[in-house]
């Protein structure tokens, strides 16, 4: 509650994100693309905004193995 559009869509897509990276997403400039950022650096700083982490480590912390 109380988010702006533009806030409430950047979280989602953070959030799309992160389950991305945790299920084994491997290009993070594809990802981004994927996910509407104009490009990898724009991604990056997007995501440590909102995790406080870059998508690399995110992912090297919560990848699910099978």
């Amino acid at each position: 509650a109380g988010l702006s559009l533009r806030a409430y869509v950047g979280r989602l897509r953070a959030r799309v994100a992160a389950e991305r990276l945790a299920a084994g997403a491997t290009r993070l400039t594809a990802l981004a693309l994927d996910l509407g950022y104009a490009d990898h650096s724009h991604f990056t700083n997007s995501f440590r905004h909102e995790w406080g982490v870059s998508p690399s480590m995110f992912r090297s912390r919560y990848r699910i193995h099978p």
